[in-house]
């Protein structure tokens, strides 16, 4: 009978650490995994919020950055080493005729204004997309200051002279001949 008693006792603690490993194993893991969810979402938020901060930081560096190469840029200087473009001129400069191609640093374009006031390139006909932003706001307003029916700008921002020429033809009278050599 000693040897039944030390069988069921043997038993029910086998059967207990059983139980008891069992329900640790179940209750526990499903402990753990909402503490690892809570876990990876705080990460993730905390990235999240991390890399918001850093594209931030990343386009304010470039904004500053550009703003410098820029008004590096703008400080221009003449082969005197004088400045050709002072911080109270703007970046749109009017200038006259003798002066259109004469910095070596500025390309040159030549501009069409027809009569039905649109502004396009002579050598394509493209549209000038901002016309603002190219030539300035009142350059067209002041065609033929200098010579009739045409003016010369010069963009800093874009190291361009431009040279802008009155049409009588409208835009579609312009870019006809064009379209007759193209087909």
């Amino acid at each position: 009978m000693k040897f039944v008693n030390i069988a069921k006792l043997a038993l029910t603690f086998a059967a207990g650490v059983f139980a008891g490993a069992y329900y640790m194993h179940t209750r526990m893991r499903e402990e753990y995994q909402s503490y690892a969810d809570e876990q990876i979402e705080s990460m993730r938020q905390h990235f999240a919020e991390k890399e918001a901060k850093m594209d931030e930081e990343i386009e304010d560096k470039a904004v500053k950055k550009g703003i410098d190469f820029a008004m590096e840029k703008l400080n221009l200087q003449d082969s005197e080493g004088r400045s050709i473009y002072e911080t109270d001129t703007r970046t749109y400069e009017l200038i006259p005729p003798d002066e259109f191609g004469e910095i070596d640093e500025f390309d040159t374009s030549f501009l069409t204004y027809t009569a039905d006031g649109v502004l396009c390139y002579d050598q394509t006909g493209e549209k000038v997309e901002n016309v603002q932003r190219t030539v300035g706001p009142d350059a067209l307003d002041n065609i033929g200051k200098f010579i009739p029916d045409t003016i010369h700008v010069r963009n800093h921002l874009y190291h361009k002279d431009y040279e802008i020429l009155r049409s009588i033809e409208t835009y579609d009278e312009f870019m006809s001949p064009r379209e007759e050599g193209t087909e």
